[in-house]
């Protein structure tokens, strides 16, 4: 069963895309772990600005410039509520060819073996 967090970081997606674009969610295991991938064509961002959207309330654009709504708690709610579950998240974008959110959890049956 996925955590219901899963894709906070994408409730806007629509907004943030361009007509045509596409978002693709894919789930796979691995060792002893289970990733969630959400990826999109939207409007990406450099390297450089991906640990800001991972701070609370932080967008990239200015309060002046911002073109697209947010508050700036999705992508850093899913990444303490995976951290939490003993995962992580992992961001990768390029500006203007859109935005891959991974989020790896720990499989099920390897935390009960731990614990």
């Amino acid at each position: 069963m996925w955590p219901s967090f899963a894709p906070l970081g994408y409730l806007n997606v629509r907004e943030q895309l361009p007509e045509g674009g596409e978002v693709r969610i894919s789930a796979f295991r691995s060792g002893s772990s289970v990733f969630l991938s959400v990826s999109d064509t939207g409007i990406g961002m450099k390297e450089d600005d991906i640990p800001k959207v991972l701070e609370p309330f932080r967008q990239v654009d200015s309060a002046m410039a911002r073109r697209h709504t947010g508050t700036g708690l999705g992508l850093p709610l899913t990444k303490e509520l995976a951290e939490l579950h003993g995962g992580s998240l992992k961001i990768e974008s390029a500006l203007d060819f859109g935005t891959t959110a991974t989020i790896a959890l720990p499989f099920a049956e390897e935390r009960r073996r731990a614990a």
